[in-house]
C-alpha cells in the first residue's frame, strides 16, 4: 500500500513537472509568434505549479518570461523592469549554474536590447523615457555605471530634478569617474573618429572598410561634470549651500579649473555674497589677466559692494583690454549718473528765496557735469551699440538738459525712426 502511495505521489509529481514544462513551451511559442497575451497567460499557469517544481524548471520559466517580455516591451518601462527582474530571479534560482550560459547570454541581449532602446529615446529628445529605460539597465547590470551616469544626464535634461539629484549623488557616492577603455575607429566618408561598444563591434567595421584607424583609448574623468552637474542640480531645488559644497568639493582636484571658479562665483552671486565673488573673480584674473570680461564682471561685483571708484576702475581695465565693450561703457556711465537722483531731489526740496536760488543754480551745475562727464562713455557705446533705443533716448536727454540743441534734434530724429516714425 506503502509502495503505491508513493507511486502515485512519483506519478502525480512527474505530472505537474509535464505540465509546468508544457506551459512554459506553449508560453515560449506564443511570445515568438507575437501573442503576449496568450503567452503570459500560459505562464501564468505553469507560476502557479512552480512550487513543487526542480530549480531547473523555475530557472527556465523566468528565463522564457524574461525574454518574452523584453522582445515584446518596445518602449514600456514597466515591461522592461519585469523583464529584468525575471532575469534576476532566474541568475539567483540557478545556484549550480546549470544554466549558467544562457543566462549570461539573455543578461547581455537584454543590456544591449535596453541600451539601444535608451540611446534611440535620446536622440529622439524623449529624455525622461530614455532616463527610465538607462536606469532600468543600470538596476539589473550594476557594474555598468555609465547606464546609471547616462539616466542622471537624461534626467537633468528632462528637467527631473528629483531623479537627477538621486542619480547623481548615487555617482558621487560610488566615486564614479567614467574612466574607461574605448575602442574607437575612424569613418571613412566623414573623418569623424566613432566609439563602439566592443573590439570585435570595431573590427567587423574596419574590416567592411566603412572605418579605418582602430585604436583604443582612455576616456577622460566624468567627476568634475558630475559634482557640477549634480551642483546644477541642487541649484534648481534650491539647496544653494549644497551646491556650492559639491563644487568646492571639485576644485579640490582641480583648484585652477575656470569653468569651476566660474560656476561658483555664479552661484554665490546669485546668492548676494559680493565679497566672495570679488574673491573667485580676482583667481580668474590672476589665470587669465587679459579677459576683459573678467574685469567687466568685478566691476559689477564692486558696484554691489558700493565701491564706485573701485568698478570704474575695473571696467576701465575690460575698455582697454577691448575698446569693442558697451557694456563696460554704459556701465561706468550708469555709475556716474547715480547721483543724479540725489541732486534732483535736492533741488526739487528748495524754496524761492535768493540762496534757495543759488543753491539750485549750483546743483543743477553739479548735475550737469555729471552728464558731461558720462557723456563720452554713452557716446563710445553707441558707436558699438547702435541699435539701443535706451543709450539712444539717454543721449537725447542729456543733450537736451546741456542744452546741445542740434545734437538733440539728430538723436531725437534716430529714436522717433527706431521706434517706427512715432
Amino acid at each position: 500500500m506503502k509502495k503505491n502511495v508513493l507511486l502515485m505521489g512519483v506519478m502525480l509529481f512527474s505530472l505537474i513537472s509535464f505540465g509546468q514544462k508544457k506551459e512554459i513551451n506553449k508560453a515560449e511559442k506564443e511570445f515568438k509568434s507575437g501573442n503576449n497575451a496568450e503567452a503570459m497567460a500560459f505562464l501564468e499557469q505553469a507560476e502557479g505549479l512552480l512550487d513543487g517544481a526542480d530549480n531547473e524548471t523555475k530557472t527556465r520559466f523566468y528565463l522564457v518570461k524574461a525574454n518574452g517580455l523584453a522582445s515584446n516591451a518596445g518602449s514600456d518601462v514597466e515591461k522592461l523592469k519585469m523583464a529584468a527582474d525575471a532575469l534576476i530571479k532566474a541568475k539567483e534560482i540557478d545556484a549550480n549554474g546549470k544554466l549558467k550560459g544562457d543566462i549570461a547570454a539573455d543578461f547581455q541581449v537584454l543590456k544591449e536590447t535596453i541600451e539601444s532602446s535608451a540611446g534611440e529615446d535620446y536622440k529622439a529628445k524623449k529624455y525622461k523615457l530614455a532616463a527610465d529605460k538607462f536606469y532600468v539597465a543600470y538596476s539589473f547590470s550594476p557594474q555598468d555605471t555609465l547606464f546609471l551616469f547616462n539616466a542622471a544626464v537624461s534626467s537633468k535634461i528632462a528637467e527631473d530634478y528629483d531623479n537627477a539629484g538621486n542619480y547623481f549623488q548615487q555617482l558621487v557616492d560610488l566615486g564614479y569617474t567614467g574612466i574607461q577603455k574605448q575602442f574607437v575607429a575612424t569613418e571613412v566618408s566623414t573623418g569623424v573618429v566613432e566609439p563602439f561598444f566592443s573590439k570585435a563591434n570595431r573590427d567587423v567595421m574596419v574590416k567592411a572598410g566603412t572605418h579605418k584607424d582602430p585604436k583604443e583609448v582612455t576616456t577622460d574623468s566624468k567627476r568634475e561634470l558630475v559634482l557640477l552637474s549634480l551642483a546644477q542640480v541642487r541649484l534648481y531645488q534650491n539647496d544653494e549651500e549644497g551646491a556650492i559644497r559639491l563644487i568646492a568639493m571639485a576644485r579640490k582636484d582641480n583648484p585652477k579649473d575656470m569653468i569651476l571658479i566660474q560656476a561658483e562665483a555664479d552661484m554665490v552671486y546669485k546668492k548676494g555674497d559680493m565679497a566672495r565673488y570679488n574673491a573667485l573673480m580676482q583667481e580668474m584674473i590672476a589665470i587669465s589677466p587679459n579677459n576683459p570680461d573678467l574685469y567687466n564682471n568685478l566691476g559689477v561685483a564692486n558696484a554691489k559692494l558700493g565701491l564706485k571708484d573701485k568698478a570704474i576702475e575695473y571696467y576701465n581695465k575690460a575698455i582697454e583690454l577691448k575698446a569693442d565693450n558697451p557694456g563696460a561703457l554704459v556701465n561706468i556711465a550708469v555709475l556716474i549718473l547715480g547721483d543724479e537722483g540725489r541732486l534732483n531731489e535736492e533741488m526739487n526740496a528748495l524754496g524761492t528765496s535768493k540762496a534757495d536760488y543759488a543753491k539750485y543754480d549750483q546743483l543743477k551745475e553739479e548735475k550737469n557735469n555729471l552728464y558731461r562727464e558720462a557723456l563720452p562713455y554713452l557716446e563710445s557705446a553707441l558707436n558699438y551699440r547702435g541699435d539701443d533705443v535706451e543709450i539712444v533716448r539717454t543721449l537725447m536727454g542729456i543733450y537736451s538738459q546741456l542744452g546741445q540743441d542740434e545734437k538733440y534734434k539728430t538723436m531725437k530724429a534716430r529714436l522717433q525712426q527706431m521706434e517706427g516714425g512715432q
